[in-house]
């Protein structure tokens, strides 16, 4: 490392061994200091037509400042006190230690790997693209969590929305202002904000946001925590979460529980995805969080036909619920810019008390929503002794006398031509016939012999159109 008088230059040339790695290069921030400028490059960009993938990360002497996590072979990053590069946070540039760190997801083999990183810390701040006392206030807001208001409007009610998106704060091709329109040009009523490894997002979110909390759609906190072997979601997620685990160590299990404790909902995203080397650690491999203390998995991301393996998502987690696990399935679109036609897509579609963080997050932990592109399904259920006033929906267990017979009834809207029913019962098709635009099935299980049920619509294809969460028999 060669210092100068106000910044480091580092040359280094990776192998193999690097693959998978996070390197550390500390360096000192003076007092004074009210510009930082990171420069990463590295070469080849590309080996055999595929991407290597090096994401500059920095810290200050406290907590994460961000992560460029997005393609490219040139990062350059800029932090100052009222205005940083997406995907990092401005504020002070406290004196003191600082750490570049080079989050290695993708080293091709066939090359070597060679990189360049600059660091200059200058005194002197240039005119910024946002006052400070605005950028300290969106702060504040994010930081309080008064970006996702708790007080918007909404009562009891199905919303629809996406748990999984992107903007340019990592390596979406689209701002936030663009995410919030493509969300309400496609009807939704929430969307949440899951950024590879950066909350900074939400801070122009909160400050988008400020003086219109009752406005949709309405846009919510979260992350996608990014691992170079697997990718979960913490929805509800305020701050950056440290993702540096590996599997075999504990730390999976333990981020788990430190989400859940603190509200978050933790969602293992497209489980057999596609992996490296074409997404990278995209496919999960925490064999102790399969599901472990996971409650939710996202069964269903991006087109249904596409690279992100939903037959064997939907597999996985039919398997688990004959374990006799009770894990919620998820979709959502994994959105980097506009949604187009949105054909395969599917949104979630959630039961919940009102238009509100904390109410669609409860929701969502019972169960209490179902997947769809366009159709709508109310699957519903009550004991033949407790009678038609006291149903249940999909999510709940129905509590049952020895023998009890429970009644089922389906109802389903907007199918399209040549759609077909499939009644799941510990997942082997029970009944399977013809949907028709408009229509209704019922029938019955029996305590003590069926343990879960729930419905699927699917086009004349195969492809998946819409697919309730289960309903228990106890």
């Amino acid at each position: 490392m060669n210092t100068g008088a106000s910044g480091y230059h580092i040359e280094r040339t990776l192998g193999a061994a690097d693959n998978k790695h996070v390197l550390r290069f500390p360096f000192d921030v003076p007092p004074g200091c009210g510009r930082l400028e990171i420069t990463l490059r590295y070469a080849p960009e590309r080996v055999d037509g595929l991407d290597n993938l090096l994401a500059p990360a920095l810290f200050d002497p406290v907590r994460c400042r961000g992560t460029a996590h997005r393609g490219g072979a040139t990062k350059r990053v800029i932090v100052e006190e009222g205005w940083a590069t997406p995907g990092f946070l401005a504020g002070p540039l406290q004196p003191g230690e600082w750490t570049v760190e080079i989050e290695v997801h993708a080293l091709l083999p066939g090359e070597p790997c060679r990189l360049s990183l600059d660091i200059l810390a200058a005194p002197v701040v240039p005119p910024v693209l946002a006052s400070p006392p605005a950028l300290a206030a969106a702060l504040a807001v994010a930081a309080t969590a008064a970006a996702t208001p708790d007080d918007a409007a909404g009562a009891p009610a199905w919303y629809r929305g996406d748990l999984h998106t992107h903007s340019v704060h990592s390596d979406g091709d689209i701002d936030v202002a663009g995410r919030i329109w493509a969300a309400s040009e496609q009807g939704l009523d929430f969307f949440f904000l899951t950024d590879h490894n950066t909350v900074s997002g939400l801070v122009e979110m909160a400050a988008l946001a400020a003086g219109r909390p009752a406005a949709r759609p309405l846009g919510l906190g979260g992350l996608e925590l990014t691992t170079f072997y697997g990718h979960a979601l913490c929805l509800g997620a305020r701050d950056w979460t440290d993702w540096r685990v590996r599997p075999g160590d504990g730390g999976m299990p333990a981020i788990v529980r430190a989400a859940e404790g603190e509200g978050q909902l933790f969602v293992i995203a497209h489980p057999f995805s596609v992996d490296d080397p074409y997404c990278t650690g995209c496919a999960w491999h925490f064999d102790e969080v399969l599901p472990g203390p996971a409650r939710a998995v996202e069964v269903w991301n991006g087109p249904w036909a596409g690279d992100s393996g939903n037959e064997a998502n939907l597999a996985l987690w039919y398997a688990w619920l004959n374990r006799g696990e009770h894990v919620i399935a998820t979709a959502a679109t994994d959105a980097h810019g506009r949604y187009g036609d949105a054909q395969g897509l599917a949104f979630s579609v959630v039961y919940a008390a009102g238009l509100k963080e904390g109410a669609l997050l409860d929701a969502i932990r019972r169960g209490h929503l179902y997947l769809s592109g366009g159709q709508r399904l109310a699957l519903r259920a009550h004991g033949e002794q407790a009678g038609p006033d006291r149903q249940a929906m999909m999510g709940d267990t129905l509590a049952l006398a020895p023998e009890e017979p429970a009644e089922f009834s389906c109802r389903w809207e907007n199918c399209p031509a040549g759609a077909r029913l499939r009644v799941i019962v510990d997942g082997q098709p029970r009944f399977t016939g013809p949907a028709g635009e408009t229509g209704q099935h019922d029938w019955r299980l029996q305590a003590g012999q069926d343990h879960w049920c729930l419905v699927e619509v699917r086009d004349p294809a195969g492809d998946m159109l819409a697919l309730t969460n289960p309903m228990y028999v106890d």
